[in-house]
C-alpha cells in the first residue's frame, strides 16, 4: 500500500491532532538546530520522509543525543532523516560512527559479532570467493554449503556473449544473438563542445556534453563574465556566453548545500566541507585534538581539495590520525615505525614533521634503519647478528663520516643498502663452502672477487670481517676511472640553447638542467639548494653554491622569473617537491635531459672541465662549492693554468641564445 504523504498545510486546515503536534515539534526542533537550512526545505523533508505516528519517537531520539551525535541503536527512520538533512546542508545532529570504517553513516545492518554497521561494511564482511565464478562477491550459502553469488545461483542468467565471447550476464537477445552488459549499446553522440565522439554525461550549454567536458566544467570553475565570481559556468546567456546559474536566473544546482560555494564541487557538499566533516570525525573527539589544529588548517587551506578528500579517506591516515587524537597511540615517530613503510606512511610522516606535530628527523636515515631491521630479520639468526654488527658499526659510521649536512642523500642510502645486500651474499658464499673467514685463502678470495661485478663485490665487508678476526688477506683496491669529456662544446651549447627555448616544460626542471650544464653541479645537490640560495633583482641574478655568490648570465632571467612565479607553496627548498617538506628528486631532471639526447653526468663533466681551464682550483672550489681535491683533479686533467683569466661566465649577445 503506498505511503500517504503528510501535508502540513492539510493538517492545519483540520483540527489539531497529536500527530500534527509531533510533526510541528519535530520541524521546530530541526529549524532551531540547523539555522542554515530554510524552514520550507525542512518542512518538505519531514512531509515526504516521516510517518506521522513515528514523529514522536524520532523527536525523542533527537532530543536525547549526546555529544551532538545519534546513538548507534537509533531507529532507521531517525538516521534516514538526519542523513537527508545533511544533504540539505544541516550539521546537527550527526550520524553515529560505523565501528568498522569509522565514518558517520546510517547503521542499517549487523555484522557477525552483532554490532551495527553501515551497509558498505556489512556487504564487505559478507563477501567471499564465489565457487562458480571465482570472483569476490556477496555470496549465499548454497549447493553443499559452498558460497555462491546470486548470478551463479541462477545459471540461466549468464550465457556466452555473441560479441565478446565471455560468459556474462545477458542484457538482451538481438536477432537470436546474446548481448552481455558490457557489449550493450550506449548513448554515444558527438559532444558539441569538443566535437569528439563519447558517452553523454549531461545536456548543458546548449547540447549534449561528453563525460570529459562535463567533468572539466565541474572541476574547473572560472570567472563569470556577468557577476565576476568564480562559479561553474553551466548556462548560456542570450549573447551565447557562458554564465553561472545565478546570473541566468535558475537554481544553482552545483552549489554546496552548506557554504553555497561552487569552487570545489564534490556532490551535495563541496570537497572542502566534506574534508571539514571528516576531520571533525577523526580529530574532534579525542584528548589530543588540539595538537592537530595546524593539520586541519593546512588541509583546508590547500587548493587541491579533491586530492585531500581521497587522501583522508584512505585507511592508513584515517586510522593513525584517529588513534593519535584519541590517545590510543603516542604522537611520536614510534607510532609510525610499526607500520609498513609505504609511500603513504612516509608522506604522512613528512606532513606531520612539516607542521611541527612530530619532531624533525632525517627521513632517509629512519627509512634505512627500518629497512635494515626487516632485512636482517629474514636472515638466519647467527648470520643476522654478524650483519647487524657490520651495519651498525661499519656502514652507519662510514656513512656518518661522509655526511657534509644533517641528512643522507639518495645515493648514500642506495650505497648502504647495497653494502648490506653484498655482505649477505658473501656470508652465504662462505657458508655454502663450509668455511670461515679465518680459513679463507687468498686464492679463494681472488676467485670470489673475479666472479663478482666491481660494484657488488663486498670489499668493505670482507675487510671489516678480516680485521675483526685477524685474517691475513690482501684486498686489491677498486679501479676508478678518471672523468672524461664525452661532449664537445658545440653540442653542450646546443643543449643549453634548447633548454632556454623550451617554454613548454616546467620552469623548475629547466632551471635545474641549466645549473647542471653551466655550473657543473650534481643534480642531487642542485635540488637541495635552500630557498635563499637564489636572489633576483632588477640588474642581476645571484646564486650561492659555496662561500661566495655567483652572477648568472642575463639569458637565465626568463627561466628564473618563470620558476619563481610558479613556485607558490612555502618551502625551505628552492625546488620544493610533491612530498610534504621534501625537495625535487634527481630523477625529475634526469628524465628531462635524456629526452634531449644527453645525460646529467655528461653535462656536469663538460662544465667542470671548462671551469677548471678558466679558474684557479681554489677559486673554483670556493665559488662552486667543490672539494679542493676535486678542483685540483679537474685542473690537472684540463691542463689549465693559474695565470688564466678568472672569468666564469662571459656575456653573450642575444643572438647567441637563439635556436
Amino acid at each position: 500500500m503506498p505511503r500517504k504523504i503528510c501535508d502540513r498545510r492539510t493538517f492545519r486546515s483540520e483540527s489539531r491532532s497529536p500527530e500534527l503536534e509531533d510533526l510541528l515539534d519535530l520541524e521546530n526542533h530541526l529549524v532551531a538546530q540547523n539555522p542554515s537550512v530554510q524552514r520550507s526545505e525542512i518542512a518538505k523533508l519531514i512531509a515526504t520522509s516521516v510517518r506521522p505516528r513515528s514523529a514522536k519517537g524520532i523527536l525523542q531520539h533527537l532530543r536525547d543525543v549526546q555529544d551532538g551525535a545519534l546513538e548507534p541503536d537509533a531507529p532507521l527512520s531517525a538516521q534516514a532523516l538526519v542523513s537527508a538533512l545533511h544533504r540539505l546542508g544541516g550539521n546537527h545532529p550527526r550520524l553515529p560512527k560505523c565501528p568498522s570504517c569509522n565514518y558517520r553513516r546510517p547503521l542499517r545492518l549487523r555484522l557477525k559479532d552483532g554490532t551495527l554497521a553501515c551497509r558498505r561494511c556489512a556487504d564487505r564482511e559478507s563477501r567471499a570467493i564465489c565457487t562458480g565464478c571465482g570472483v569476490p562477491k556477496q555470496t549465499y550459502q548454497k549447493r553443499d554449503g559452498q558460497p555462491w553469488c546470486k548470478s551463479c545461483c541462477r545459471p540461466e542468467s549468464k550465457q556466452t556473449c555473441s560479441s565478446c565471447g565471455y560468459n556474462g550476464t545477458v542484457w538482451a537477445r538481438v536477432n537470436g544473438n546474446v548481448v552481455c552488459q558490457n557489449c550493450r549499446p550506449k548513448s554515444i553522440v558527438v559532444c558539441h563542445q569538443c566535437q569528439q565522439i563519447g558517452n553523454v554525461a549531461a545536456d548543458v550549454l546548449g547540447g549534449p556534453t561528453c563525460s570529459r567536458c562535463y567533468n572539466e566544467m565541474l572541476r574547473h570553475p572560472s570567472e563569470c563574465p556577468s557577476c565576476g565570481d568564480h562559479r561553474i559556468l553551466s548556462e548560456l546567456s542570450p549573447a551565447g556566453l557562458h554564465w553561472c546559474a545565478t546570473c541566468a536566473g535558475v537554481r544553482p544546482r552545483f552549489a554546496c548545500g552548506r557554504c553555497g560555494s561552487e569552487r570545489f564541487h564534490y556532490g551535495r557538499l563541496c570537497a572542502r566541507c566534506t574534508v571539514s566533516d571528516r576531520l571533525d570525525d577523526l580529530l574532534a573527539e579525542g584528548p589530543n585534538a588540539g595538537e592537530f589544529q595546524n593539520l586541519r588548517e593546512h588541509l583546508l587551506a590547500r587548493d587541491d581539495q579533491y586530492n585531500v578528500v581521497r587522501w583522508i579517506s584512505r585507511t592508513t591516515p584515517r586510522q593513525v590520525l584517529s588513534q593519535m587524537s584519541r590517545g590510543e597511540v603516542p604522537i611520536a615517530h614510534s607510532a609510525l615505525d610499526t607500520l609498513p613503510q609505504t609511500r603513504g606512511v612516509q608522506y604522512l610522516r613528512r606532513l606531520l614533521m612539516q607542521l611541527e606535530i612530530l619532531p624533525a628527523i632525517d627521513m632517509r636515515r629512519k627509512s634505512l634503519e627500518l629497512w635494515a631491521t626487516v632485512f636482517l630479520r629474514e636472515i638466519e639468526p647467527s648470520t643476522g647478528r654478524l650483519l647487524n654488527a657490520y651495519f651498525r658499526w661499519s656502514v652507519m659510521r662510514r656513512l656518518g663520516s661522509k655526511l657534509r649536512a644533517d641528512h643522507i642523500t639518495a645515493a648514500q642510502d642506495k650505497w648502504a643498502r647495497g653494502e648490506l645486500a653484498d655482505a649477505r651474499d658473501f656470508a652465504s658464499w662462505l657458508s655454502q663452502r663450509g668455511m670461515s673467514i679465518i680459513e679463507l685463502s687468498q686464492v679463494d678470495l681472488d676467485e670470489f672477487l673475479a666472479s663478482r661485478r666491481s660494484r657488488n663485490d663486498a670489499r668493505h665487508f670482507i675487510g671489516w670481517l678480516a680485521a675483526r678476526h685477524g685474517a691475513r688477506l690482501t684486498i686489491p683496491p677498486r679501479h676508478r676511472a678518471e672523468p672524461s669529456v664525452s661532449m664537445r662544446d658545440e653540442e653542450c651549447l646546443r643543449i643549453i640553447r634548447a633548454i632556454l627555448m623550451d617554454f613548454e616544460s616546467d620552469p623548475d626542471r629547466r632551471l635545474i638542467a641549466l645549473l647542471v650544464a653551466v655550473c657543473g653541479q650534481l643534480v642531487s645537490r642542485v635540488v637541495r639548494l635552500p630557498e635563499d640560495a637564489l636572489r633576483l633583482d632588477d640588474t642581476q641574478i645571484l646564486i650561492r653554491f659555496g662561500t661566495h655568490e655567483l652572477q648568472l648570465p642575463p639569458t637565465f632571467r626568463p627561466t628564473v622569473e618563470a620558476h619563481l612565479l610558479a613556485r607558490r607553496q612555502a618551502s625551505k627548498w628552492l625546488f620544493p617537491g610533491k612530498n610534504a617538506g621534501d625537495h625535487r628528486s634527481a630523477q625529475y631532471t634526469s628524465r628531462y635531459l635524456r629526452s634531449l639526447g644527453t645525460t646529467a653526468s655528461a653535462l656536469q663533466t663538460s662544465a667542470r672541465y671548462r671551469l677548471a681551464a678558466a679558474l684557479p682550483a681554489k677559486v673554483m672550489a670556493d665559488s662552486f662549492g667543490f672539494q679542493i681535491e676535486t678542483a685540483n683533479q679537474y685542473a690537472r686533467l684540463s691542463g689549465g693554468s693559474w695565470r688564466d683569466a678568472p672569468t666564469a661566465f662571459q656575456d653573450r649577445t642575444p643572438s647567441d641564445t637563439k635556436a
